[in-house]
This record gives C-alpha cells, sequence and structure tokens, in this order.
C-alpha cells in the first residue's frame, strides 16, 4: 500500500457493482476523465469482467456487474 491511501481526504480505492457496467464506464469516464482497464475474473466469479478505473494512469478503483447471488440489489 502506498503513502497515498494513509493521507487524509485522499481518494482511496472504491468498487462500484451494477446492473449496466457499460453506462457507468461511459459516465465516469466522461465526468472524471478516468480510463478503464477491462480484465478477467477467476476464482468464484469466473467468467465475470472486472474493470479496473485509472485516474492518471494510477488504479483507484473497479467496477464489476452484480454477481448472480447479489441479483436484485441496486447499484452500489
Amino acid at each position: 500500500m502506498t503513502d497515498r491511501y494513509q493521507q487524509h481526504g485522499a481518494f482511496s480505492w472504491n468498487e462500484l457493482m451494477t446492473t449496466d457496467v457499460e453506462a457507468a464506464k461511459q459516465f465516469y469516464t466522461q465526468l472524471l476523465d478516468w480510463t478503464t482497464e477491462d480484465m478477467q475474473i477467476e476464482g468464484q466469479l469466473e467468467g465475470m469482467t472486472y474493470t479496473v478505473v485509472k485516474a492518471g494512469g494510477e488504479e483507484v478503483g473497479g467496477i464489476m456487474p452484480l454477481p448472480p447471488q447479489a441479483q436484485g440489489t441496486p447499484p452500489n
């Protein structure tokens, strides 16, 4: 962990689970000028795509579809 995660008020890792990943990616990249990188999830959620969110080239969070066991839950 880098010092930036320990700095008061600094943006830390955040995740969004949503029913519409593509809309979320479009919204946040346009609003905050973030970039994204998709990667495949392994293990229990294998087959799902996890999108890493980057601000200024640094990884700051992720976006992923709601997993099957969370269906019906609003995006969070």
